[in-house]
């Protein structure tokens, strides 16, 4: 039997068959990972322009236009520089420092069109895929969640300002005032609470509705004293306290609000860090002030409170589902 040699044009069979799946390989790789990244840039766009917002908001520059915060931050945050963003919700509630925003952004090209040009999957009859990113930001005054040191702070030493370098003496005549709050200190209580079962800081304390316990005595909380030690220098939401009454063990602090404090120095029995700049501490005392900060952290509630300085900003929504 004679041998068939000739196989010309089998090759370009073969090929031609596998073409279609070849590119279609090749989109997938290719043109679904470009709307990943490209996916990523515009939630990145998002959730920056709705912190942007939420941020301006709370700092009473609302009257701003937002639109064009969002504008510019979902193109700084797209490597092409085109992508497209519009608030879809907005809300800023009068007079209590709270609100909440929603961005939308998208992929728009130089000649208007939305949506994500293909390299491969056109061949397949897809040309370009639309892709957007959803963020949601709130803001408002904190009014509970946790407090990662156990002390609270009278709202006589509050009122003395922000960035007014404090000695807050412990259980002292100095710290009493008049006023809507009261003020008063507790006879033997140092402004220390009681103190979690699982660490230094205190139970989770909320605005308008906790009256908390007293630690008493000079000594802080057990277990805080290299908890203090790493906080020098750093600032945290304390409670602010309007009223206390009873004794020692038995006394309570009425909370009214979230302030942020900055601690620069201390002088108690169990540690010693005064700050010289603070002045004089003969006694028992914690050193620091008070500053204006913005709390971008899930474990704090946020709503309407005394405006203490103290903002609680957070995303609670990362895409459109």
């Amino acid at each position: 039997m004679r041998r068939i040699s000739d196989e010309c044009g089998a090759t370009a069979v073969l090929v031609a068959l596998l073409m279609v799946p070849l590119i279609g390989f090749a989109a997938i790789t290719i043109d679904v990972g470009a709307l990943y990244v490209e996916r990523r840039q515009l939630q990145n766009g998002a959730d920056a322009a709705a912190l942007a917002i939420a941020q301006d908001c709370r700092d009473g520059v609302c009257d701003a236009d937002p639109a064009d915060t969002a504008a510019g931050l979902a193109d700084a945050n797209a490597n092409d520089d085109n992508a497209f963003a519009k608030i879809v919700a907005f809300e800023s509630v009068p007079d209590s420092g709270a609100g909440s925003v929603t961005v939308q952004t998208s992929t728009e090209t130089d000649d208007g069109s939305t949506g994500l040009a293909h390299f491969f999957a056109p061949i397949l009859g897809v040309d370009s895929t639309e892709v957007a990113a959803t963020a949601s930001a709130v803001w408002g005054a904190p009014v509970g969640g946790p407090t990662f040191f156990p002390f609270v702070i009278s709202s006589c030493e509050f009122d003395k300002g922000f960035d007014v370098l404090l000695t807050i003496k412990l259980m002292s005549d100095d710290n009493k005032c008049e006023g809507p709050y009261g003020g008063n200190e507790v006879p033997g209580g140092f402004g220390w609470v009681p103190s979690s079962a699982d660490g230094c800081g205190s139970n989770p304390i909320a605005v308008e509705q906790d009256v908390v316990g007293s630690d008493p005595g000079a000594s802080m909380p057990a277990g805080c004293t290299a908890l203090l030690e790493g906080l020098q220098g750093k600032t945290l939401l304390f409670p602010i306290y309007g009223a206390a009454s009873g004794t020692g063990s038995g006394a309570t602090y009425t909370i009214y609000g979230f302030a942020a404090f900055r601690i620069t120095g201390w002088k108690l029995p169990s540690s010693n860090h005064p700050d010289p700049a603070a002045g004089s501490c003969s006694n028992k005392c914690v050193q620091g002030m008070f500053e204006e900060f913005v709390a971008l952290d899930d474990a704090y509630e946020y709503g309407t409170a005394p405006d203490l300085g103290a903002s609680v900003i957070k995303l609670t929504l990362e895409n459109g589902s």
